[in-house]
């Protein structure tokens, strides 16, 4: 009987491995999402300008994807050290943020740009969700980096003190043209 529970015990930590769950990864980052091929997309920005994958990448080295929510206080956590990296890399970084909560911009209009929610980058509403859907999000907020070549080189889903500093890496990777980092 120790026998076979010691051998269920040894499954069920290799399957916890294989997901991801005890990899030692508390950072929020989806194995297996990442190096896929992004998928094309065009959306209006709070600003009416059409911004898509091949126009942002015809002007810029990459893509910086931030998906956010207005009641998401991890979202709201984030926005300062997004600011600082579009501070930073724009120029040679196109940096959208993706607002997740299905609103159009005549809502948002009035919450952003003050306090906490001062967002220096473009602002995309998403009001069917469609980017939601075609990035498969499950989790607010969302990041993903996207490299000239069309390939998702990052994808990190939560907020937490010192993700800043991967997330920042994953970019500075991007734009080195470095394989991202297991």
């Amino acid at each position: 009987m120790r026998k076979i529970i010691g051998l269920i015990g040894v499954h069920v930590v290799a399957m916890l491995i294989l997901s991801g769950y005890a990899s030692g990864s508390e950072s929020g980052d989806v194995p297996g999402k990442a190096l896929e091929k992004a998928p094309p997309f065009e959306v209006v920005t709070m600003k009416g300008e059409i911004a898509s994958l091949d126009g942002l990448l015809s002007l810029n080295e990459a893509i910086f994807l931030n998906f956010w929510g207005l009641r998401c206080s991890a979202c709201i956590q984030e926005i300062p050290h997004i600011n600082r990296l579009y501070s930073q890399y724009k120029g040679r970084v196109s940096f959208l943020g993706v607002n997740a909560d299905g609103v159009d911009a005549a809502y948002l209009q009035p919450k952003v740009g003050k306090g906490a929610l001062k967002i220096e980058y473009e602002i995309v509403p998403d009001p069917g969700l469609k980017l939601i859907d075609l990035f498969k999000m499950t989790a607010a907020p969302l990041t993903i980096i996207i490299d000239r070549k069309k390939i998702v080189r990052y994808r990190h889903e939560n907020f937490e003190d010192g993700d800043e500093v991967k997330i920042e890496q994953a970019l500075k990777d991007c734009l080195a043209g470095e394989a991202p980092a297991k």
